[in-house]
């Protein structure tokens, strides 16, 4: 006898997958029965029928769980930096730094170090593989080196266009800024007339 308002529990299959209804154990207080099952493998399991019926019902010896696939996720994309595992697998900081401290270091380790293009702490690059961590050996560039490193890129790209090679998108304007001071030194030592203007 079931109780007013329940529904009847019928088994959502004998054979699901590769899981199969034993018994019918207990019904939840929403009225969906909960059903033994037991695998192929041998390992029992315990899952309501939506569970058995939308798929999420999995043995956890034959099917890995959802931490297991974000390793599988994370190792793909390997080597790489943090920032990079991120982007590139799809998944949020925080679970990556988790699942990297539980794969450590039986899956992966820290293979060596990347110093950033800017100010900033140098970032360890992840490798797959058993492994210990190797320490960082890098210091990191402070603001000063920074703008010096700065400088040389934008002074380099000037003397290339200046030559006659192609101008980089990303210095366009110190680059006209360097042609426009030319242009008003040469003005300063050859001082223009209104004639020279008008012939020129």
């Amino acid at each position: 006898m079931t109780a007013p308002g329940q529904r009847t529990a019928k088994a959502p299959a004998l054979q699901y997958a590769n899981l199969a209804a034993v018994a019918r154990i207990v019904a939840t207080k929403h009225g969906s029965a909960i059903w033994q099952l037991v695998c192929e493998c041998g390992q029992a399991l315990e899952a309501d029928v939506p569970a058995i019926k939308r798929g999420s019902a999995r043995c956890p010896d034959c099917n890995p769980t959802y931490g297991d696939l974000e390793a599988q996720r994370i190792l793909a994309v390997l080597p790489a930096t943090i920032d990079e595992i991120v982007e590139r697998s799809a998944m949020t900081l925080q679970q990556v730094r988790y699942r990297l401290t539980v794969m450590k270091p039986e899956l992966c380790h820290t293979g060596k170090w990347r110093r950033p293009s800017g100010s900033g702490a140098c970032r360890p690059v992840i490798v797959a593989g058993p492994g210990e961590d190797v320490p960082c050996t890098l210091k990191p560039r402070d603001n000063a080196e920074s703008k010096r490193r700065y400088r040389k890129r934008i002074q380099k790209a000037i003397k290339r266009a200046m030559e006659g090679g192609k101008e980089d998108v990303r210095y366009v304007r110190y680059i006209a800024r360097h042609k426009a001071r030319l242009t008003a030194k040469q003005t300063r030592i050859q001082p223009q007339t209104w004639l020279s203007a008008l012939m020129g």
